[in-house]
């Protein structure tokens, strides 16, 4: 042990010694950095704007078409069952639209004292069958629900037929035969589709065809009905003859270069008062015929247009009466495009003055009204057509066609 710190501590001796006597060393200068120019000032680049990132568009997917149904024909509704009608109706019969349509097997007769009703919408099929009234008819259709009645096989007798004992129409108490709002259409010759005798039944806001080229619409033998407000197109619309006291009030009456639009074939020595008022009359040879009057007559002519047709108003002969100007109110009406807008007819030997003043003419040109007049002194037989005060313009109450 002692041996060998011994010669630890001559080591540490020798190296001090040595330590010593070495020359001591300048260590070498450490050169100074070379000498730089001052870095330039570089402005940050700035960063580069964030953007956006553009979406990947996604493209639209086509639509699968959808296929078109094979169309379906709709199974047609079965046609209901005609109900069969005939005979002698007695008591309050009542034909409805749940049983329509009917079809005549056999003609009708409404007995008197009985009463046949007919509701809106009722198809009625007449074939070569008519109805006859004795009691009471009501045809009661509307505005939106008409009631049709057709009978297109051609006969020579009409299709309704109102006789004397069938019930008048009472306005006050709003009750008898009314064929209102119906479709009445069929074919006759020699016949009206409607005819009355000595009978007033009323018909309103209907359609009356007749499809024949050589028959009427509406006839009556005397009484007084009350036609109004239909539009009637046939050989000739409405025929009155006998007396009595009817109403054709606001009617549209059209023919085909056809016959009479209303005649007025009147009884001698039996009191009528007939009311024309509001009609457009257009399409017949004549469009009004007054024939055969007296002086117990009282006929007015009022506020109807009478356009296109061959004759305006005809006033024709068998005049019995003894006055110089027979009861002819003819006043306010618009007459004119005719080929004659008024004529003349006379009895032999008897020419008379027909008042046609305040009507128009189509013109003020008192030439020109006279050159569409045919009477006295085209012909020093007829009757002469006073007319001087005639009217300016239109009235302001004649339908217009």
């Amino acid at each position: 042990m002692r041996k060998t710190q011994f010669i630890g501590a001559l080591f540490i001796a020798i190296v001090l010694v040595l330590g010593a006597c070495a020359p001591a060393q300048t260590p070498a200068p450490v050169p100074p950095p070379p000498s730089e120019s001052p870095a330039p000032t570089i402005s940050p680049t700035p960063a580069p704007p964030t953007l956006t990132p553009t979406p990947t568009p996604v493209p639209t997917p086509t639509p699968t078409p959808t296929p078109t149904p094979t169309p379906v024909e709709p199974t047609p509704a079965p046609e209901p069952t005609p109900t069969p009608v005939g005979g002698v109706l007695s008591g309050d019969v009542t034909w409805t639209l749940a049983e329509s349509p009917y079809t005549l097997t056999g003609h009708i007769l409404v007995s008197q004292g009985s009463k046949l009703t007919v509701e809106a919408g009722v198809q009625v099929n007449l074939g070569d069958r008519f109805i006859q009234v004795e009691g009471t008819l009501q045809v009661l259709g509307t505005s939106r629900q008409s009631v049709k009645i057709t009978g297109l096989a051609n006969t020579d007798y009409p299709k309704l037929i109102f006789k004397a004992n069938s019930t008048s129409w009472d306005e006050d108490t709003q009750s008898g035969s009314i064929i209102r709002n119906a479709i009445i259409q069929g074919q006759t010759y020699a016949a009206s589709l409607i005819e009355m005798e000595d009978s007033s039944p009323k018909i309103v806001d209907s359609t009356i065809i007749n499809n024949n080229s050589s028959s009427g619409a509406i006839s009556s033998l005397r009484g007084s009905p009350k036609i109004i407000s239909n539009r009637i197109s046939a050989y000739y619309g409405v025929s009155f003859r006998g007396s009595g006291f009817p109403q054709i009030i606001g009617n549209r009456i059209e023919g085909k270069n056809s016959f009479n639009g209303i005649s007025l074939l009147l009884s001698q020595d039996a009191k009528s008062h007939v009311r024309i008022e509001g009609n457009l009359i257009t399409g017949f040879q004549n469009g009004i015929l007054v024939h055969a009057f007296d002086d117990s007559h009282q006929i007015d002519i009022t506020s109807n247009h009478i356009t296109k047709n061959q004759v305006g108003i005809l006033i024709g002969g068998d005049y019995k009466g003894t006055s110089s100007s027979p009861p002819l109110f003819i006043r306010m009406n618009a007459i004119r495009n005719n080929r004659w807008n008024a004529r003349t007819e006379n009895t032999p030997g008897k020419a008379y003055n027909v008042d046609m003043s305040n009507n128009w003419w189509g013109t003020t040109d008192s030439a020109a009204i006279e050159a569409t007049l045919y009477h006295y002194p085209q012909d020093f037989r007829l009757s002469r057509i006073i007319y001087t005060s005639f009217l300016s313009e239109l009235p302001r109450d004649v339908p217009l066609p």
